[in-house]
């Protein structure tokens, strides 16, 4: 089933764009999650607007922030300061990074909405799919 995710506008330009190659987070895709045929739908931080959608390729843990850094830094389109202060003080905490695939950008001129921003993950509803129905992963 496909979920939806809130990023800053910036940070989904930059997967647009194709700087930004890896997402970032704190948790594992949900069990329902399949890679073959879900997809990431992106709400813009501070809005309900879902921005397009794009595939993930493949998923990595790691549990060693120098070493995360140095394999995945220059696909993450943020700084060092950045990641560093997302990942905090904790040594032995796992973070997941998702090879971003296809995505797709929706329409400016077709409104999707959520009822609300996730925090952590929510799963796509009907109206969000029917929305993007007919469009094709770029």
């Amino acid at each position: 089933m496909d979920i939806v995710i809130t990023l800053p506008k910036v940070l989904w330009l930059k997967i647009v764009s194709g700087e930004k190659l890896v997402e970032m987070r704190k948790w594992y895709l949900p069990s329902h999650f399949n890679r073959q045929t879900d997809c990431i739908y992106v709400v813009l931080k501070g809005t309900r607007r879902v921005a397009g959608f794009f595939k993930v390729v493949s998923v990595s843990g790691r549990i060693r922030k120098q070493a995360a850094w140095l394999e995945f830094g220059d696909g993450l389109g943020v700084s060092y300061e950045w990641f560093s202060k997302y990942w905090g003080e904790d040594e032995k905490r796992m973070m997941y990074f998702f090879k971003i695939g296809d995505c797709h950008v929706s329409d400016p001129h077709f409104l999707i909405e959520v009822a609300h921003a996730p925090q952590k993950y929510t799963n796509v509803n009907e109206h969000i799919k029917y929305g993007f129905k007919g469009y094709h992963l770029i």
